[in-house]
């Protein structure tokens, strides 16, 4: 072996033994009493193999300001970062959205969404980090579980647009005693629109032809939820 590969190998077991111990010190002390810079260069371990991260953490930081404006950045801005690359880029995209899923499917497993508090908390946990109007619709059992929650439509503020047919065959199919609609203001406050007004009582008017109970329907926006059925404002922590 010569001394180019006697080097490489002694960088090599360096970066595999400071992994081994950051990922003992996270495990131990738990990812939220790390600073910035441990945190992301733990992250980066899982996206980078067999490298070492440590200055490419710094600067990442030092570009977008703290852990979360890095997860949070754009693709095309990612991917041209100097060490990084398309699939490193990727990868880190993708972190959020599998927060998001455990969060949101976390909410989703309680099934019974049996008071306004439940409710919130389902809804809040369905729309965090949307970036574009949704509008998804709850079909509930007798008994408040859920039986199905559909997205029906996307868009923007003016361009929202519910399809009756389309309503109509989900609520016969999923044999639901009562419904629950929503959608997201992702850069807006959650007081209703006209439109959403409009949207909702046509809403109501299928429903009621089908003899099935219209629970609420909430907006939830930067500023909290807007419940229908309250006709309220109700700030949330999200």
């Amino acid at each position: 072996m010569n001394s180019n590969e006697i080097l490489n190998t002694q960088k090599k077991n360096i970066h595999e033994n400071h992994r081994q111990r950051m990922l003992d010190m996270i495990f131990k002390s738990g990812l939220e009493n790390v600073n910035n810079i441990v945190a992301l260069e733990f992250i980066l371990t899982l996206v980078i193999p067999r490298k070492d991260i440590n200055p490419l953490a710094h600067k990442l930081i030092d570009e977008f300001g703290n852990l979360s404006a890095v997860l949070d950045a754009d693709y095309e801005r990612l991917k041209v970062f100097p060490g990084l690359g398309e699939r490193s880029a990727k990868l880190l995209v993708l972190f959020p959205q599998i927060f998001y899923r455990y969060k949101f499917e976390k909410q989703a497993n309680k099934k019974h969404l049996k008071n306004l508090g439940d409710i919130l908390d389902f809804y809040v946990a369905l729309y965090e980090n949307k970036s574009i109007e949704e509008f998804y619709i709850t079909c509930l059992d007798f008994k408040n579980r859920i039986l199905t929650n559909k997205k029906l439509s996307q868009g923007n503020v003016n361009s929202l647009h519910i399809d009756k047919k389309e309503l109509t065959s989900l609520l016969i199919n999923s044999k639901a005693s009562k419904v629950i609609v929503s959608h997201c203001h992702p850069d807006g406050p959650c007081q209703p629109s006209c439109e959403d007004i409009n949207s909702t009582k046509i809403i109501i008017e299928v429903l009621n032809l089908l003899g099935i109970d219209f629970v609420d329907h909430i907006i939830v926006g930067t500023d909290g939820c807007y419940s229908f059925n309250r006709l309220e404002k109700i700030k949330t922590e999200h």
